[in-house]
């Protein structure tokens, strides 16, 4: 008998909620992949966001880093009817391409109970063509 352990396939999209192996409230992660404009220099950064009976409200704080090019900011605020979180970014330091890249979030604001720990994630980027989708627009946009 062989075991196996599935994972995504590469360039496959990952829109699951984070894992709450401890029934934590208000947590969150990075949708993968994310998607960057077709010259590399914006980011569409995004992703669900579970409260788990927590209240209050947040903002993101997130850094996207590839190599020297990084897009860093802020969200706007969210509250516990808010299922996903989005926004673009700049890149810095160049243009992002296809491929691997690393995340870092963090949930600020005045959450009760205060929201779990949130650790980085490696992550893929892809452009938005080449999944048949235009950037910026609407249709990335989580929903």
């Amino acid at each position: 008998m062989t075991n196996v352990t599935q994972r995504p396939l590469t360039g496959a999209e990952d829109r699951t909620r984070p894992p709450n192996p401890k029934g934590e409230p208000v947590r969150t992660n990075f949708y993968n992949p994310l998607y960057i404009s077709d010259d590399g220099r914006q980011i569409h950064v995004d992703g669900p966001i579970d409260w788990e009976g927590g209240s209050g409200s947040c903002h993101i704080r997130f850094t996207i880093t590839q190599g020297a090019v990084v897009a860093a900011d802020r969200t706007g605020n969210y509250d516990n009817h808010d299922t996903t979180w989005d926004k673009n970014a700049n890149a810095s330091g160049g243009t992002f391409v296809p491929g691997p890249a690393n995340a870092h979030g963090i949930i600020e604001g005045t959450t009760t109970p205060p929201p779990a720990p949130w650790p980085p994630q490696s992550i893929e980027l892809v452009t938005a063509s080449s999944r048949g989708r235009s950037f910026p627009a609407e249709d990335l946009v989580a929903s």
